[in-house]
Protein backbone atom coordinates (compact mmCIF):
# COMPACT_ATOMS: atom_id res chain seq x y z
CA UNK A 1 0.00 0.00 0.00
CA UNK A 2 2.88 2.57 1.08
CA UNK A 3 4.50 1.52 -2.37
CA UNK A 4 1.60 2.60 -4.08
CA UNK A 5 1.16 5.72 -2.45
CA UNK A 6 5.05 6.64 -3.54
CA UNK A 7 4.49 5.47 -7.07
CA UNK A 8 0.44 7.71 -7.09
CA UNK A 9 2.93 10.47 -5.44
CA UNK A 10 5.53 10.25 -8.02
CA UNK A 11 3.03 10.10 -10.67
CA UNK A 12 1.29 13.29 -9.67
CA UNK A 13 4.97 15.34 -9.00
CA UNK A 14 5.34 14.23 -12.90
CA UNK A 15 2.26 15.26 -14.10
CA UNK A 16 2.94 18.85 -12.12
CA UNK A 17 5.91 19.09 -14.05
CA UNK A 18 4.51 18.38 -17.32
CA UNK A 19 1.70 20.57 -16.65
CA UNK A 20 4.13 23.69 -15.87
CA UNK A 21 6.04 22.98 -18.72
CA UNK A 22 2.91 22.74 -20.94
CA UNK A 23 1.66 26.43 -19.63
CA UNK A 24 4.98 27.51 -20.41
CA UNK A 25 4.59 26.21 -23.86
CA UNK A 26 1.44 27.36 -24.50
CA UNK A 27 3.33 30.80 -23.12
CA UNK A 28 5.90 31.35 -25.41
CA UNK A 29 3.62 29.82 -28.31
CA UNK A 30 1.46 33.10 -27.46
CA UNK A 31 4.45 35.35 -27.58
CA UNK A 32 5.84 34.24 -30.54
CA UNK A 33 3.17 33.85 -32.72
CA UNK A 34 3.27 30.25 -33.61
CA UNK A 35 1.21 29.30 -36.09
CA UNK A 36 -1.67 26.63 -35.49
CA UNK A 37 -0.09 23.79 -37.44
CA UNK A 38 3.14 23.97 -35.11
CA UNK A 39 0.74 23.87 -32.09
CA UNK A 40 -1.43 20.95 -33.18
CA UNK A 41 1.41 18.55 -32.84
CA UNK A 42 1.17 19.06 -28.37
CA UNK A 43 -2.23 18.45 -28.76
CA UNK A 44 -1.63 15.69 -26.70
CA UNK A 45 0.44 16.66 -23.92
CA UNK A 46 -1.30 20.72 -24.03
CA UNK A 47 -4.67 18.60 -23.18
CA UNK A 48 -3.05 17.48 -19.83
CA UNK A 49 -3.56 21.59 -18.41
CA UNK A 50 -7.40 20.24 -17.99
CA UNK A 51 -7.07 17.09 -16.88
CA UNK A 52 -7.57 15.27 -14.39
CA UNK A 53 -4.31 12.79 -13.00
CA UNK A 54 -6.35 9.37 -14.52
CA UNK A 55 -6.79 11.39 -17.57
CA UNK A 56 -3.21 11.73 -18.54
CA UNK A 57 -2.43 8.36 -17.83
CA UNK A 58 -4.93 7.30 -19.98
CA UNK A 59 -4.11 9.52 -22.76
CA UNK A 60 -0.48 8.37 -22.32
CA UNK A 61 0.85 11.99 -21.50
CA UNK A 62 2.96 10.61 -19.36
CA UNK A 63 5.49 8.82 -21.06
CA UNK A 64 9.34 9.53 -21.55
CA UNK A 65 9.25 10.41 -25.21
CA UNK A 66 5.73 12.70 -24.20
CA UNK A 67 8.23 14.23 -21.81
CA UNK A 68 11.43 14.60 -23.59
CA UNK A 69 9.48 15.92 -26.60
CA UNK A 70 8.04 18.40 -24.14
CA UNK A 71 10.78 19.61 -23.01
CA UNK A 72 12.66 20.08 -25.96
CA UNK A 73 9.94 22.50 -27.22
CA UNK A 74 10.24 24.57 -24.76
CA UNK A 75 13.68 25.16 -24.91
CA UNK A 76 13.85 25.61 -28.73
CA UNK A 77 11.11 28.05 -27.85
CA UNK A 78 13.05 29.78 -25.10
CA UNK A 79 15.90 29.84 -27.75
CA UNK A 80 14.16 32.43 -30.03
CA UNK A 81 12.36 33.89 -26.79
CA UNK A 82 15.35 36.75 -26.70
CA UNK A 83 15.90 37.39 -30.55
CA UNK A 84 11.86 37.54 -30.69
CA UNK A 85 11.28 39.84 -27.34
CA UNK A 86 14.16 42.39 -29.05
CA UNK A 87 12.92 42.30 -32.49
CA UNK A 88 8.75 43.25 -30.67
CA UNK A 89 10.43 45.43 -28.31
CA UNK A 90 12.60 47.30 -31.10
CA UNK A 91 9.40 47.65 -33.59
CA UNK A 92 7.47 49.65 -30.58
CA UNK A 93 10.25 51.65 -29.84
CA UNK A 94 10.54 52.55 -33.85
CA UNK A 95 7.11 53.62 -33.46
CA UNK A 96 7.60 55.94 -30.44
CA UNK A 97 10.57 57.66 -32.30
CA UNK A 98 8.59 57.99 -35.49
CA UNK A 99 5.32 59.95 -33.18
CA UNK A 100 8.54 62.16 -31.64
CA UNK A 101 9.97 62.47 -34.88
CA UNK A 102 7.18 63.50 -36.80
CA UNK A 103 6.34 66.30 -34.06
CA UNK A 104 9.39 67.78 -33.61
CA UNK A 105 9.91 66.07 -30.22
CA UNK A 106 13.86 64.92 -30.15
CA UNK A 107 14.15 61.92 -27.73
CA UNK A 108 17.92 60.02 -27.26
CA UNK A 109 17.43 57.41 -29.36
CA UNK A 110 20.44 55.89 -29.53
CA UNK A 111 20.31 55.78 -25.48
CA UNK A 112 16.79 54.86 -25.35
CA UNK A 113 17.79 51.65 -28.22
CA UNK A 114 20.76 50.25 -25.66
CA UNK A 115 18.63 50.45 -22.46
CA UNK A 116 16.36 48.26 -24.01
CA UNK A 117 18.96 46.00 -25.26
CA UNK A 118 20.48 45.71 -22.36
CA UNK A 119 17.83 45.34 -20.88
CA UNK A 120 16.44 42.24 -22.80
CA UNK A 121 19.82 40.42 -22.77
CA UNK A 122 20.23 40.81 -19.23
CA UNK A 123 17.07 38.80 -18.60
CA UNK A 124 15.87 40.17 -15.71
CA UNK A 125 12.76 41.53 -17.36
CA UNK A 126 9.12 39.91 -18.31
CA UNK A 127 8.47 40.77 -21.73
CA UNK A 128 5.05 41.26 -21.16
CA UNK A 129 5.72 44.01 -18.60
CA UNK A 130 8.33 45.19 -20.93
CA UNK A 131 5.65 45.91 -24.11
CA UNK A 132 3.35 46.93 -21.82
CA UNK A 133 5.22 49.89 -20.91
CA UNK A 134 5.90 50.44 -24.13
CA UNK A 135 2.83 50.52 -25.24
CA UNK A 136 1.66 53.25 -22.18
CA UNK A 137 4.59 55.16 -23.53
CA UNK A 138 2.98 55.12 -27.07
CA UNK A 139 -0.37 55.91 -26.21
CA UNK A 140 1.08 58.93 -24.14
CA UNK A 141 3.63 60.09 -26.77
CA UNK A 142 -0.04 59.80 -29.51
CA UNK A 143 -1.93 61.80 -27.13
CA UNK A 144 0.95 64.56 -26.62
CA UNK A 145 1.61 64.48 -30.63
CA UNK A 146 -2.05 65.62 -30.93
CA UNK A 147 -1.82 68.23 -28.30
CA UNK A 148 0.69 70.00 -30.54
CA UNK A 149 -1.09 69.72 -33.54
CA UNK A 150 -1.98 73.72 -33.36
CA UNK A 151 1.11 74.59 -32.15
CA UNK A 152 3.23 72.85 -35.38
CA UNK A 153 0.09 74.30 -37.43
CA UNK A 154 0.99 77.82 -37.05
CA UNK A 155 4.53 76.92 -37.42
CA UNK A 156 4.49 75.53 -40.24
CA UNK A 157 1.89 78.86 -41.28
CA UNK A 158 4.76 81.27 -40.48
CA UNK A 159 7.26 79.18 -42.08
CA UNK A 160 5.52 79.29 -45.91
CA UNK A 161 5.50 82.93 -45.26
CA UNK A 162 9.01 83.65 -44.15
CA UNK A 163 9.98 81.48 -47.51
CA UNK A 164 7.69 83.02 -49.73
CA UNK A 165 8.95 86.53 -48.23
CA UNK A 166 12.50 85.69 -49.08
CA UNK A 167 10.77 84.59 -52.50
CA UNK A 168 9.54 88.00 -53.37
CA UNK A 169 12.43 90.19 -52.28
CA UNK A 170 14.90 87.88 -54.60
CA UNK A 171 11.73 88.51 -57.37
CA UNK A 172 12.11 92.16 -56.89
CA UNK A 173 15.73 92.06 -57.09
CA UNK A 174 14.91 91.13 -60.98
CA UNK A 175 14.95 93.53 -63.65
CA UNK A 176 12.95 91.49 -66.25
CA UNK A 177 10.43 90.48 -63.77
CA UNK A 178 7.50 91.97 -65.97
CA UNK A 179 8.46 90.65 -69.52
CA UNK A 180 5.89 88.93 -71.40
CA UNK A 181 5.89 84.96 -70.93
CA UNK A 182 3.68 82.59 -69.13
CA UNK A 183 6.17 82.28 -66.39
CA UNK A 184 6.10 86.11 -65.75
CA UNK A 185 2.38 85.99 -65.46
CA UNK A 186 2.84 82.94 -62.68
CA UNK A 187 5.51 85.16 -60.74
CA UNK A 188 3.16 88.50 -60.81
CA UNK A 189 0.33 86.08 -59.26
CA UNK A 190 2.56 84.70 -56.49
CA UNK A 191 4.27 87.98 -55.61
CA UNK A 192 0.42 89.49 -55.01
CA UNK A 193 -0.07 86.33 -53.14
CA UNK A 194 3.07 86.79 -51.16
CA UNK A 195 2.60 90.11 -50.51
CA UNK A 196 -0.96 89.46 -49.22
CA UNK A 197 0.82 86.32 -47.01
CA UNK A 198 3.45 88.70 -45.78
CA UNK A 199 1.00 91.56 -44.16
CA UNK A 200 -0.06 88.62 -42.41
CA UNK A 201 3.08 87.56 -40.45
CA UNK A 202 2.41 90.30 -37.05
CA UNK A 203 -0.55 88.35 -36.08
CA UNK A 204 0.44 85.42 -37.31
CA UNK A 205 3.50 85.56 -34.39
CA UNK A 206 0.67 86.74 -32.17
CA UNK A 207 -1.29 83.80 -32.82
CA UNK A 208 1.55 81.16 -32.42
CA UNK A 209 2.54 83.09 -29.01
CA UNK A 210 -0.65 82.94 -27.88
CA UNK A 211 -1.03 78.96 -28.58
CA UNK A 212 2.50 78.26 -26.92
CA UNK A 213 1.99 79.84 -24.06
CA UNK A 214 -1.45 78.33 -23.83
CA UNK A 215 -0.02 74.73 -24.26
CA UNK A 216 3.02 75.44 -21.86
CA UNK A 217 0.14 76.48 -19.06
CA UNK A 218 -1.76 73.52 -19.69
CA UNK A 219 0.85 70.97 -19.81
CA UNK A 220 3.24 72.61 -17.42
CA UNK A 221 6.29 72.45 -19.37
CA UNK A 222 8.10 74.31 -22.07
CA UNK A 223 7.21 74.07 -25.89
CA UNK A 224 10.54 72.81 -27.28
CA UNK A 225 11.02 72.30 -30.73
CA UNK A 226 13.67 70.16 -32.17
CA UNK A 227 14.99 70.56 -28.15
CA UNK A 228 14.98 74.21 -28.57
CA UNK A 229 12.93 76.56 -26.64
CA UNK A 230 10.27 78.85 -28.13
CA UNK A 231 10.64 82.53 -27.65
CA UNK A 232 8.83 84.96 -29.75
CA UNK A 233 10.36 87.76 -31.57
CA UNK A 234 8.38 91.03 -31.85
CA UNK A 235 4.88 90.96 -34.23
CA UNK A 236 6.97 94.13 -36.42
CA UNK A 237 9.90 92.15 -36.87
CA UNK A 238 10.98 91.36 -40.96
CA UNK A 239 12.33 88.26 -40.94
CA UNK A 240 14.03 89.46 -43.66
CA UNK A 241 16.10 91.94 -41.19
CA UNK A 242 17.55 88.59 -39.45
CA UNK A 243 19.13 86.73 -42.47
CA UNK A 244 21.76 84.60 -40.24
CA UNK A 245 18.63 83.20 -38.74
CA UNK A 246 16.10 80.07 -39.93
CA UNK A 247 12.30 80.85 -39.06
CA UNK A 248 13.18 78.06 -36.22
CA UNK A 249 15.67 79.65 -34.89
CA UNK A 250 13.55 82.63 -34.98
CA UNK A 251 10.55 80.71 -32.86
CA UNK A 252 13.91 79.96 -30.98
CA UNK A 253 11.91 76.45 -30.67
Amino acid sequence: MIEFHETQLQIAQICAEIEGNDKTLMGLWDLLDTNVEEQEKFDHVTSLVSSSLDEALRKGCLAFEVIEQTEIEVERLNALKASKMKELVLKRQNELEAIYRDVHMDIDTDGARQTLINLIESGNVELSELLSSMDNQIANAKELALSRRDVLDKVEKWKHAYEEEKWLEDYEKEENRYSAGRGAHDNLERAEKARILISKIPSMVKSLTSEVKSWELERGRSFLYDKVKYIAVGINVNLLDLPNCSVFTLLSF
